[in-house]
């Protein structure tokens, strides 16, 4: 064998393992997944011991179902764990972001479910997973997590294609929908005002104490109101 033909065989096997790298670390645990107190250890969702879901990887539209999915699953095979006899599912978040509308839609399923919303240490919750951390009922970021933020975007490719009325169209309805999303969770407006001053191709990355200000650390204040109110009636029978 020449040493031209072996130093192109090493640059193929090189390039091979690379791409497999790759692949493992971006696609092959990506996804919405159910955790029973039994699971394999060794199953990329599990990360607790606790019987939980776990939200991995890029959101995308196919992630709606497998949630409701998920939910349905767990609810058929496990007793929650319950606060004041109120079921709340456990998810935890550990996501760079992804489709901003998908979240919205995701972070609704969430609270029809009283869901608690975790974002464990060592895990991420960037972009449009706020949105998903957004939609619990009780939101939990453990130090040493990360909680990233930038402006909502659309896909570049889609984006750059449309004119500058359209787009512009197009950025302000979306804006709205997520203002009327943080709203409808009980999220302080100067939440979506801090992400919209930073451009979609930057990051920054805020505290516990900068997510309980902005409602996304701490309980739902209508949720827990509620559950308090249902706790003292039992008690006061």
């Amino acid at each position: 064998m020449s040493e031209k033909t072996s130093q192109f065989r090493m640059l193929v096997v090189m390039a091979m393992c690379y791409f497999l790298v790759l692949t493992i670390s971006e696609g092959c645990y990506a996804g919405v997944y159910y955790v029973g107190r039994n699971d394999n250890p060794h199953n990329p969702g599990k990360i607790t011991d606790q019987i939980h879901i776990l939200i991995r990887g890029k959101i995308t539209s196919d992630d709606v179902n497998k949630l409701k999915e998920a939910i349905e699953k767990a609810r058929k095979e496990t007793n929650w764990e319950t606060m004041g006899g109120t079921v709340m599912p456990l998810v935890i978040l550990d996501s760079p972001g992804g489709e901003v509308l998908a979240a919205i839609e995701m972070g609704r399923i969430l609270r029809s479910n009283n869901a608690q919303t975790w974002v464990l240490a060592e895990c991420n919750c960037d972009s449009a997973c706020v949105f998903l951390l957004a939609g619990g009922v009780e939101r939990v970021v453990s130090p040493g997590a990360s909680l990233g933020l930038h402006r909502p975007s659309f896909g570049n490719e889609f984006f750059a294609g449309l004119t500058l009325e359209k787009a512009r169209d197009m950025y302000e309805k979306l804006i709205d929908r997520c203002n009327s999303y943080f709203a409808e969770m009980g999220i302080s407006q100067r939440l979506l005002e801090k992400m919209l001053k930073i451009p979609s191709g930057e990051i920054i990355y805020i505290n516990s104490s900068e997510a309980a200000a902005f409602g996304l650390y701490g309980k739902d204040p209508a949720f827990d109101e509620w559950d308090s109110a249902r706790e003292k009636s039992r008690t006061d029978k």
